[in-house]
């Protein structure tokens, strides 16, 4: 809810929740206060940037990497997969095994998790997740991952039986055993006889979230905590095929009940690379709930990103392909990031990673410095590399803060230039459209600055670039060139969309929107 008001208010006290005798029953989140009224395109930007939501799906997160591949057994816990009707949480890997829940109910199991939903575990209660005969899955000694997100309130479980906190538990009942578990001196994977076939130095701390992998590559037993490594070795396993599964306790016997909350459960029939784990620990670290396949397609091929850039090219790649914007760009960077090698980084695909010509300075959460023949290149080439960049109908984009330029001069893919008055300084996000065969229009920060008539031209043989041209050093651009992009043609409501995301991924990184 948004509520914007012109006059002023005077008060002497600044509550939340209550106004004199009344108070409000329910969930508040992300209050704000503004000392100006926001537009009604700051109020849609203010609702998209709210995604994350306890019933979001994470399995999408996966899409684009390499850890979907070998995926056998995938339980998200998220509300979409879990059928409270029939008392199953879905296998959301394809393989099948849906779970039963064994003592767990919709009003106190599902809470929010490090991925989505996750659910709540109690020792004292018993509560678990359990298949018979689960299909799929790798044998005790066969290559394998078990990974899963928990967040503990203690590694001692309190009934009686308990040596730990089993995360995952296979045995075949007759001397086969799998568990894999968090326990007061550490986590790792037990045998039938409950030594530990491999174990972490110590164990995690309590009530917080934690990434916990390990990875048996048919020599080799690892340990990972958090994407990083712990310890390894060559101990064996004993051998059998497992013909039960549980997830949060060992319900056929009676122990090993975990206590607090588990998210993400995840059983490969390889073992994953230590890179991988360290991107299955980057999925839950400061990602937006609900993240599309083209941000983790994006997201997969860069390094260095902290939780607070990760959400932001979430929420700006989902937001773009929720309003359709996304699926009209050809190519599309974002030069105000945390890095340079992120920056020449093609959004859209692994294509036409830029090139900085000339060597413009790069300067973090702020983009390219360009003056004289410093410019960035592309690397695109409109006639020959163009899918959505036609002759009629395209669009080309820059986000610029200028030193001094009171005008902007336009043209695309026509004979003339036309000049647009700026009010003293051209800064902004400036979207070039060509709508039709005749009439081409330019966008500010989302509305138009106007139109003007230019026949279209065949499209130039010659390569994207911003900041200036690698023939005419005298038309380089002097000032910071924050992003661009080339694409299909834009609507009037694309223009809009599109800077409303990005005017919130660049208050975000701290840039000038």
């Amino acid at each position: 809810m948004v509520i914007t008001d012109s006059t002023g208010v005077n008060a002497s006290a600044f509550k939340i929740g209550s106004a004199a005798s009344a108070f409000f029953s329910g969930k508040l989140d992300e209050v704000r206060l503004y000392n100006r009224a926001l537009s009604a395109v700051e109020a849609a930007a203010l609702y998209k940037s709210g995604a994350s939501r306890t019933g979001a799906s994470s399995a999408t997160l996966n899409n684009g990497s390499t850890l979907t591949s070998g995926l056998v057994g995938y339980w998200t816990f998220d509300g979409s997969t879990i059928n409270w009707n029939t008392g199953l949480a879905a296998d959301s890997s394809g393989t099948g095994n849906s779970l039963s829940l064994i003592n767990m109910s919709t009003t106190s199991s599902p809470t929010g998790g490090k991925l989505g939903q996750a659910l709540k575990l109690s020792s004292s209660s018993q509560t678990y997740l359990t298949k018979s005969s689960p299909t799929g899955l790798p044998n005790t000694q066969s290559p394998q991952t078990m990974s899963a997100w928990v967040n503990f309130s203690t590694t001692s479980p309190n009934n009686a039986l308990g040596w730990f906190d089993d995360i995952i538990n296979r045995d075949d009942n007759t001397g086969a055993r799998e568990e894999f578990f968090c326990g007061t001196g550490g986590c790792g994977v037990a045998q039938w006889s409950g030594a530990a076939i491999i174990q972490t130095p110590s164990t995690i701390s309590i009530n917080q979230w934690h990434l916990v992998t390990f990875t048996y590559d048919g020599s080799n037993n690892t340990m990972y905590i958090d994407g990083v490594f712990s310890t390894s070795n060559t101990n064996g396993a004993d051998t059998g095929t497992p013909n039960i599964l549980e997830i949060g306790g060992s319900g056929r016997h009676s122990e090993n009940f975990a206590e607090g909350k588990i998210d993400d459960v995840r059983i490969y029939n390889r073992a994953l690379s230590a890179s991988e784990v360290k991107q299955l620990y980057s999925l839950g670290n400061g990602k937006i709930v609900g993240g599309c396949t083209q941000s983790a397609s994006f997201l997969a091929r860069t390094s260095g990103l902290n939780a607070a850039h990760i959400k932001a090219y979430q929420n700006l790649i989902c937001n773009l392909v929720a309003d359709g914007v996304w699926s009209k760009l050809d190519v599309f960077y974002i030069f105000a990031t945390q890095n340079q090698a992120t920056a020449n980084l093609n959004l859209v695909n692994s294509s036409f990673t830029a090139t900085a010509q000339g060597a413009p300075t790069f300067t973090a959460d702020s983009g390219y410095t360009t003056a004289s023949d410093k410019y960035v290149s592309s690397n695109y080439n409109f006639s020959t590399n163009s899918t959505h960049y036609t002759q009629k109908v395209f669009s080309g984009n820059t986000f610029i803060q200028p030193f001094n330029s009171p005008t902007t001069n336009f043209s695309i893919n026509g004979g003339s230039q036309q000049a647009v008055t700026n009010n003293g300084n051209a800064s902004g996000m400036f979207a070039l459209v060509r709508q039709d065969t005749n009439t081409e229009i330019m966008y500010r920060n989302g509305a138009s600055l106007g139109s003007a008539v230019d026949s279209a031209l065949a499209l130039e043989n010659g390569v994207f670039e911003t900041g200036g041209n690698n023939a005419v050093a005298s038309s380089a651009y002097a000032g910071i060139i924050r992003s661009m992009f080339a694409g299909g043609g834009l609507t009037a409501a694309d223009a809009a969309s599109f800077y409303s995301a990005m005017r919130t991924y660049m208050q975000t990184v701290g840039a000038t929107p």
